[in-house]
């Protein structure tokens, strides 16, 4: 087993302490002071260095040495404890240091926040570092807690401490187990892979739906029942429906009958109808006829004139052509004698410039603009060669841009020939219309007036009076009057099969009304059904769930066994019931030969308990830890520790508090 002991802690402005050193023996340590002498600060101090926690397990606490009432500032709260582990010494130390930096252009530093430091031997260390070598040469934070802490243990939520018992307790003999519980084999067998708290909690699930679908049926049958309809029983109404339908089938050949008649007289109305129209159609051709040839007597009367008209139309067409030939020449020859006129005009203009430009002579300076000296000969010469130059230059492009404009003028003339003989052919056209078109119009005046076609009378034309004579025995031979409507006829027939299908579509619904209440019956009984399915499933589940409920008990009392068999003095409540009669898993430390709850223990027994929990979490630990107890003075005498024990009791008066070794004063009081 490891055996862990802690040789000596100092604590430097941490909480209470400013420079506290306190050195411990192997065995029991006595700790005496009075309160507020910082004996449990030894406590906090010795999980702060190795955890960052206090106590209470709590990492944001109050670390800093605190003096009227505040928080002192530029100082570093630090603890050093040097261990011995198997007879090994190490020495770990843990600072809360404040960081200070001065910004640059500040005079005075600034506080910037707080940085701890980790050493191992005087070796720096970083915090993944001090961590891991503590949980490997110590044990990890929450099970060092428990077996260094004598409160610890107790004071850990119930399902925790169930937890860390069932590890300590190692299970049970689960064969042994199942076999004492009737009906386990079967239901595991039908669990295959599924464990049994999965199904529990499937179970459970399924039990609330099937109580849901139970107490759903009793209303929805009630429901049911009440939809069922009120009616003549099925035979009844089928007598009924088989007589409608024979009445109605002798009803339909009677209808048919009738619509056979019927059609028969329209078939003979028809005929006649289409043979007057047919004779009427004829009639009218034959008038259209006699109408077509007068227009064609009439037009041969009028063929000569017909021909000079349509001359003198075909004249008229010339002549509007010719004219407007004769606007648009025209338009063309005042449009080209303006452009020439712009053309001379344009060349006026250039015959001046270039005389202005021959006429210019040559004003160039002789002197020097800077020296103000006459300019030698051949610069002068110069100049003026550059002068003439220019000015020749200037009267060529005069005379190139006069002979253009010329030949341009020529070009518009000769277009302008052209265009005004176009002139002259139009207007020539244009009177020699107007001369044969008079000479048209006076052959026309000579000739007789035109000939309108003669009115027609189709009774003067013998087919004409046939056909209308034919026209007019039809009309006489057909009935004048509608026939008036049969007592039988088709009305009454409509009327009756109305009545019928009315009456036959009441027994229908009756029909249906009684399927409607088989069905609803049929329905009750599906949910009768369904009712008594879902209570022997229920049944089903209540009695895999007894079954699970026995196993739990049978396995939590082997547990129990197995648990309290570990202790001498205290046992554990595993398993509890409701007044129902129901099983509630829980976790009740229970201390002394009487059982006493530990919460109601007196606090010497709570101790004692804690110490003998502490004993055997140490031996499954395989570690061997120091252990404190604070308010050690509840107890009169402690039994035989193999670990090292740190006692933590108030002695009024005792300032400051000092350390002493159990052995030693039992060695003294022996003497």
């Amino acid at each position: 087993m490891k055996r862990i002991t802690i040789e000596e802690l100092r604590l430097l402005n941490f909480r209470g302490a400013r420079d506290v050193r306190v050195s411990f023996t192997a065995g029991t340590n006595i700790v005496c002071g009075d309160n507020g002498t910082g004996k449990s600060t030894l406590m906090d101090a010795f999980l702060w260095v190795l955890f960052g926690k206090d106590a209470e397990d709590r990492k944001d606490c109050e670390i800093k040495r605190i003096e009227a009432g505040k928080t002192l500032r530029r100082t570093d709260a630090t603890v050093e404890c040097r261990l011995s582990v198997d007879g090994r010494q190490h020495t770990l130390r843990r600072s809360f240091r404040e960081v200070w930096s001065k910004p640059r252009g500040a005079t005075e530093p600034v506080f910037k926040g707080n940085e701890t430091e980790y050493s191992i031997n005087d070796v720096p260390k970083k915090m993944s570092e001090f961590d891991a070598w503590v949980a490997e040469h110590m044990a990890p934070a929450d099970v060092f807690r428990m077996l260094t802490d004598a409160d610890c243990f107790p004071r850990l939520r119930w399902e925790k401490q169930r937890e860390k018992l069932f590890e300590l307790a190692g299970g049970v003999d689960e064969e042994a187990v199942q076999d004492g519980v009737d009906g386990l084999a079967d239901l595991l067998a039908r669990l295959s892979d599924k464990s049994l708290e999965d199904y529990k909690r499937e179970l459970a699930a399924r039990k609330r739906k099937l109580r849901k679908a139970l107490d759903e049926i009793t209303p929805r049958t009630d429901q049911t029942r009440l939809m069922i309809p009120t009616t003549d029983a099925r035979d009844v109404w089928e007598r009924r429906l088989a007589e409608a339908d024979q009445k109605l089938a002798e009803l339909n050949r009677e209808a048919a009958d009738f619509a056979a008649q019927e059609r028969a007289r329209g078939a003979e109305a028809r005929r006649r109808v289409e043979e007057v129209e047919a004779l009427k159609t004829r009639m009218a051709r034959r008038t259209a006829e006699l109408r077509r040839a007068a227009i064609e007597e009439a037009e041969r009367l009028n063929e000569g004139r017909r021909q000079v008209e349509v001359r003198l139309q075909d004249l008229q067409a010339a002549e509007a052509t010719a004219t407007r030939r004769l606007k648009d020449a025209t338009a063309e020859v005042d449009e080209l004698a303006l452009r020439i006129n712009q053309k001379e005009e344009a060349c006026e203009r250039l015959r001046a410039a270039w005389y202005v430009e021959s006429a210019r002579p040559y004003t160039g300076d002789n002197v020097c603009p800077h020296c103000l000296q006459p300019l030698p000969e051949e610069m002068q010469r110069d100049n003026r060669r550059r002068f003439e130059e220019s000015k020749n230059e200037r009267l060529s492009q005069i005379q190139t841009d006069g002979h253009r404009t010329k030949a341009e003028i020529t070009r518009l003339e000769e277009e302008m020939k052209a265009a005004e003989a176009r002139v002259d052919k139009a207007a020539a056209e244009v009177f020699e219309a107007e001369k044969r078109a008079e000479t048209l119009r006076e052959e026309l005046a000579a000739l007789p007036a035109a000939v309108a076609p003669a009115a027609v009378d189709p009774m003067a034309d013998e087919a004409y009076r046939a056909m209308a004579e034919e026209l007019e025995r039809l009309e006489a031979d057909a009935p004048q009057t509608s026939p008036a409507p049969e007592p039988n006829g088709g009305a009454a027939i409509t009327a009756r099969l109305a009545a019928l299908n009315k009456e036959r579509d009441a027994v229908r619904a009756g029909l249906q009304l009684c399927d409607t209440a088989d069905n609803l019956r049929a329905e009750i009984r599906r949910l009768d059904e369904e009712s008594r399915t879902l209570a022997q499933q229920l049944s089903d589940a209540d009695r895999d769930e007894d079954t699970m409920r026995r196993y739990t008990r049978a396995r939590i009392e082997a547990l129990e066994r197995r648990v309290n068999s570990l202790f001498r003095t205290v046992r554990f409540r595993l398993f509890a019931y409701t007044q129902e009669g129901g099983e509630v898993e829980v976790c009740v430390p229970l201390v002394g030969a009487d059982g006493v709850p530990y919460p109601v223990a007196n606090t010497a027994a709570q101790v004692l308990a804690g110490l003998e929990i502490i004993h055997v979490l140490q031996q499954h630990a395989g570690v061997s830890a120091p252990v404190f107890v604070d308010g050690a003075e509840r107890l009169t005498h402690f039994p035989r520790m193999d670990h090292q024990a740190i006692l933590l009791k108030v002695a009024q008066g005792v300032r400051p508090m000092r350390v002493e070794c159990a052995e030693a004063q039992k060695e003294e009081e022996r003497a």
